[in-house]
């Protein structure tokens, strides 16, 4: 790594800790200990979307494919 990187990536690094420490010493907002949960079940509803569209359009291909070797008319 080149000084010029290391300089770099140690003022990021000093920048994203003091805003850390900034959302730390906000206090007992009590808005801010349900953020990370309401986060995580957001981040989890979306990925349970993503998985169930996934697997839709798996459906939706094998039947697609089916149709083609029965030769049947697609919709």
């Amino acid at each position: 790594m080149t000084r010029q990187n290391s300089v770099d990536f140690r003022k990021e690094y000093e920048e994203l800790l003091e805003k850390m420490e900034a959302v730390r010493d906000i206090g007992e907002d009590p808005f801010m200990p349900n953020l990370p949960c309401q986060l995580a079940a957001m981040q989890l509803e979306a990925t349970l979307q993503v998985k169930q569209a996934i697997q839709d359009m798996h459906t939706a291909l094998q039947r697609l494919i089916r149709m083609q070797v029965t030769g049947e008319k697609v919709p």
